[in-house]
């Protein structure tokens, strides 16, 4: 794997939830009368949760295969001088949209010049139109990655004024990515979910090959003291997904374990629910509502052809219906490895694939069609081109990260590119 295709395979995204929408958006008017502004973002509890959903197994996969941690602790985080002009979308992750004009993401630049350290310049953008044009929030964020070797793993969620740029290092704002302060939570934040009160946080305190298992924190929203979940399961994997349909209810998995542990109580205590058995080598989770939960399973394949089987349950996991497979006559494709699965309603599904297409489903699994978007049906296996998240601020309005391209949906269904680099 080369630097570009690991760039492409490091994403973000996290859960988002309900942000202040309102004061995102004097946020956004603010910052348009100076030359450096960005905006907000705007999830409900359903919808705001799936879109954040992103290939953390892919990301993670060539964080722990190819990057290496010291015990040192990082040192190296500065504040730079740099531009206010407005920014392309080449490096553009983890877009957060609260509706159709205005958003926050993360302009991410990062090298990993062999034998030196990692090293990161991140800068919060914001959008007024669509996403057509991107404007910095504030100055560029120099980060250091002391003993680490391949391209660290960077996440940004925020709500529209609280937010996180995690992964290896954790920095916290809340004046809408104006000023950052790093938080030390014991380790690397492998997924996160943000709620109108409280964000949850799957922290692991080792280095990859130390199998260590992780802890779940939970702090303000707003900001505050992080404390442990004591009663959250430990999974030993960095490959976690952490979901909240609604402040109560909460779903946490990892590839590789076909279990899926449920809280309906904000945590205090947690159920194991077992997943059909495909689900058991790699899956992704998505949830709507805790009625509306859906598994996308597949096999570890060293060709680009794969199992796949899509799954649904009403009943937070207790029980699994079966609604489309890759085998039988099924709807799903073969070819292709699965990277993004996003359900945005009970009925709206959208499926991205390693080097290949965007397919969607308007009748909740049951028939899939082809998003065509051109540099992403290419059938030439040189083709490099990926989706690298799928965010929505409702049901009809979508973004698609393919860098260096953004491809933005107004009803659902079809897509245009909306920027370039």
């Amino acid at each position: 794997m080369d630097e570009r295709q690991l760039r492409e395979a490091l994403t973000d995204a996290a859960s988002r939830y309900e942000p202040d929408v309102r004061s995102a958006r004097r946020f956004v008017a603010m910052h348009q009368e100076r030359p450096s502004p960005r905006g907000s973002t705007r999830r409900t509890w359903g919808a705001a949760l799936l879109a954040g959903v992103l290939v953390v197994g892919v990301a993670v996969f060539a964080f722990v295969v190819l990057g290496d941690t010291s015990d040192d602790a990082p040192t190296s985080a500065s504040v730079g001088t740099g531009p206010s002009a407005p920014v392309g979308t080449a490096n553009l992750s983890d877009l957060n949209f609260f509706d159709a004009s205005n958003g926050l993401a993360l302009d991410k630049q990062c090298v990993a010049p062999g034998a030196s350290d990692a090293s990161c310049e991140l800068q919060v953008v914001a959008t007024s139109d669509g996403g057509t044009t991107w404007t910095p929030v504030s100055e560029p964020l120099h980060v250091g990655y002391p003993g680490w070797r391949g391209y660290p793993f960077v996440q940004f969620a925020t709500n529209g004024k609280d937010g996180w740029i995690y992964g290896n290092r954790t920095f916290a704002t809340h004046d809408g990515g104006n000023t950052f302060v790093e938080e030390d939570l014991g380790g690397t934040v492998v997924s996160l979910s943000m709620g109108p009160e409280s964000t949850w946080m799957v922290v692991n305190p080792c280095a990859p090959a130390q199998q260590c298992a992780s802890s779940v924190y939970t702090t303000p929203t707003v900001g505050g003291t992080a404390t442990p979940l004591t009663g959250a399961p430990q999974l030993q994997s960095f490959s976690v997904e952490l979901l909240r349909p609604s402040r109560d209810h909460a779903l946490l998995s990892a590839s590789g374990s076909g279990a899926l542990s449920v809280t309906v109580d904000a945590g205090r205590t947690w159920v194991s629910r077992t997943m059909p058995p495909l689900c058991g080598q790699l899956h992704h989770v998505s949830a709507v509502t805790p009625q509306d939960v859906f598994v996308v399973c597949s096999n570890a394949s060293p060709t680009r052809a794969q199992d796949k089987e899509l799954y649904t349950s009403d009943d937070d996991g207790a029980s699994w219906s079966l609604v489309s497979t890759s085998g039988n006559g099924g709807s799903l494709p073969e070819e292709g490895l699965v990277a993004l699965f996003v359900a945005v309603s009970p009925d709206q599904l959208w499926m991205s694939f390693n080097r290949g297409p965007l397919i969607g489903s308007q009748d909740g699994g049951a028939t899939w069609a082809s998003a065509m978007i051109p540099e992403l049906d290419a059938t030439d296996d040189t083709d490099v081109h990926s989706v690298q998240q799928l965010t929505f601020s409702n049901a009809s309005r979508g973004w698609a990260v393919v860098p260096p391209d953004l491809y933005r949906t107004t009803d659902g269904i079809t897509w245009k590119r909306v920027g370039g680099a």
